[in-house]
């Protein structure tokens, strides 16, 4: 047992280093929003009521499920949208705090369910949990506001694995009651990660990891029920994650032209990316870190086959060595694991440093291990080694969140260290806009443009930036110009997102260059090219983009026609409010409520999503009842 006073000094030490750790991350709270954060929090300046929040919450389009726990987190920051992003990021480092907190109570029971000595589970644990809590490639997954979704996935996939480790303690003496533990442990936790971001399914994988290399089979239970069990919880969640990634290689030929990569190419580079993390989590240096990495490009079988030949090298020692160095195998299986899913062969973008949040727990686990063992016979080697380490890795996150906390210097550096990034230069335009330097801002956005010519959404930025210096400015056979070549552009996200930011921004209003009619020609072009029109959200967006040109001619007709196409294309609550809003202001009840009943027949898919799909119906039911009824009272 380790003696009271060495317990509370290790207390004391690990406060202080979480102490440090927030302070560092305090000066990041200046920071900014940043691109994904407006693609999902958009709705948020319509939450108003409960409705509404429900819309949202249910809304989302960011994964499968919609992740509606991280979404259901944002309401209570909503009056700060999209004004003050400070408001966001203070309880996304809190959660991050939190999870430290939760990353040092894990290993500390993983340690004791190996029956270590008490000195050593306390000691392994907290250098874990400190080293973890403080690597600088975790800090974009708390300074990007929507990346909340990764850690609170984290958050719920922790707390389930302390629920699992908790219970399983008592496998030897309740050995029944214990095994229900483990059992509601994985589920709800599970199914709560999962909603917050569907990386939560690998929680089984880790545990099974722990299961397999660091824990024995239990002896009071029989080993049919062990097994069984083992293969229900264990076998299946693994089997479902491996087909996934396998039937993921195939990409549709949109998504290659989208991407610029199939899915063998994405598996082989990640294999380079893998080992990129590795250098920057454990050997950081200060270019390692930015939101911005586009500009990612596939690597060529010189660099990814050495790769890939270290990555099985470096799988099979583990598995080798791991009776000898059960943690340090951990470790290794742990990380790979744990970017099974996002660094592999699903179709994302190549390079984000958020992927490494759960990942690098391995990482400190094996690390805070071996510390331990160098110790035993060179003490002081370990203590001011590790020491020198832990400020090396302070002295990165306090560069890297000081950096974050000043946007315009930030952007400035950024670009300086991402040139051919399109976002960081799209970045550094919007930090000089918001200063007011709109020619230097106009310079940036039409070089990059000039370099992108397929890239549609810079020629519309060039556009908006050209407008800001030179309102007056007539620039003829522009708009005919890029309406024909939208029919044949590259499929990109930024398109639809600027059309829109223009038209809420009433650029038309400001600049001759511009009429309202080119925005909405625009959005008809883009509906003819398969890259956008074949896409169900997108083609969903532009239809409804294409209703307020209704909505501003008072055209009910051609309002319910595009809301239509936007339904049909994609089923959503917020279209379902939409049309139940114009057809209320047209007086128009009994086809309100039968919208609603064919909204009933084309539920999403998913069990989850049709039960979220009937209820928010039901509420939309009711509050057009009570509208009808509080208009029959007033008349």
């Amino acid at each position: 047992m380790m003696d009271r006073t060495k317990i509370l000094f290790l207390a004391g030490v690990m406060a202080a280093s979480l102490t440090i750790v927030w302070a560092a991350y305090r000066l990041a709270l200046t920071g900014s929003f940043h691109f994904d954060d407006f693609h999902n929090l958009a709705p948020l300046r319509f939450v108003a009521d409960g409705l509404s929040l429900f819309g949202f919450v249910t809304g989302g389009t960011a994964g499968p499920l919609g992740r509606p726990m991280t979404l259901a987190t944002f309401f209570p920051q909503h009056y700060a949208w999209p004004v003050d992003p400070s408001v966001f990021l203070y309880w996304n480092v809190l959660i991050h705090i939190l999870n430290g907190l939760l990353v040092t109570w894990f290993v500390l029971l993983s340690e004791r369910m190996r029956e270590q000595p008490e000195s050593r589970a306390v000691m392994v644990a907290a250098v874990a949990g400190v080293l973890w809590v403080s690597l600088p490639i975790l800090a974009s997954s708390s300074l990007m506001v929507v990346q909340r979704m990764t850690t609170l996935s984290a958050l719920f996939l922790f707390l389930g694995l302390i629920g699992y480790l908790k219970a399983r303690a008592h496998i030897e003496t309740r050995p029944y009651p214990a095994l229900v533990g483990m059992t509601l442990s994985l589920l709800v936790f599970g199914a709560l990660s999962v909603l917050s971001k569907e990386n939560g399914a690998l929680l089984f994988v880790f545990v099974f990891l722990l299961e397999m290399l660091l824990f024995t089979g239990p002896t009071r239970l029989s080993r049919r029920l062990w097994l069984s069990w083992k293969i229900l919880f264990f076998g299946l969640p693994s089997v479902v994650l491996m087909y996934l990634v396998v039937s993921s290689l195939w990409y549709p030929e949109s998504v290659v032209k989208t991407r610029g990569f199939d899915g063998w190419e994405r598996l082989l580079t990640q294999q380079v990316v893998l080992w990129e993390y590795v250098k920057c989590a454990l050997l950081p240096t200060p270019g390692c870190f930015s939101p911005f990495h586009d500009d990612y490009t596939l690597v060529s079988p010189v660099f990814w086959g050495p790769a890939l030949a270290a990555w099985m090298l470096v799988a099979v020692a583990a598995i080798w060595l791991r009776r000898l160095f059960p943690v340090i195998a951990l470790g290794v299986l742990w990380f790979l694991v744990g970017h099974a899913l996002e660094s592999s062969t699903i179709s994302l973008e190549m390079y984000f440093e958020h992927r490494n949040y759960v990942p690098a727990v391995g990482l400190t686990y094996a690390i805070a291990a071996a510390i331990f063992l160098v110790g035993k016979k060179h003490p002081r080697l370990a203590v001011f080694g590790g020491l020198s380490y832990y400020l090396s890795i302070l002295m990165i996150l306090l560069s890297t969140t000081s950096l974050w906390g000043r946007p315009a210097l930030a952007a400035e550096i950024w670009h300086i260290e991402r040139p051919e990034s399109v976002r960081s230069s799209q970045y550094l335009a919007g930090r000089l806009q918001e200063q007011g330097y709109y020619v230097a801002a106009a310079k940036i956005i039409k070089e990059v443009a000039r370099d992108n010519p397929a890239h549609l959404g810079l020629r519309l930025q060039d556009v908006y930036a050209t407008c800001l210096i030179s309102p007056k400015k007539s620039r003829p056979g522009l708009w005919r110009e890029m309406y024909k070549d939208a029919k044949d552009a590259s499929f990109n996200h930024g398109v639809y997102e600027t059309l829109s930011f223009m038209d809420r921004n009433e650029i038309y209003d400001k600049c001759s260059a511009v009429s309202r009619d080119d925005l909405f020609d625009m959005a008809r072009s883009l509906l003819l090219n398969p890259q956008f029109g074949q896409r169900p959200v997108t083609r969903h967006n532009l239809h409804i983009f294409l209703a307020e040109e209704g909505v501003a001619a008072r055209d009910l007709g051609l309002t319910m026609s595009h809301l239509e196409e936007a339904f049909d294309a994609y089923p959503n609550i917020n279209t379902v409010y939409f049309v139940v809003d114009i057809l209320i202001s047209a007086g128009l009840y009994s086809e309100a409520f039968q919208f609603i009943e064919e909204a009933e027949e084309a539920p999403p898919h998913g069990f989850l999503s049709r039960i979220k799909w009937s209820s928010a119906l039901k509420k939309v039911e009711q509050k057009l009842r009570a509208t009808r009824a509080q208009q029959g009272a007033e008349t």
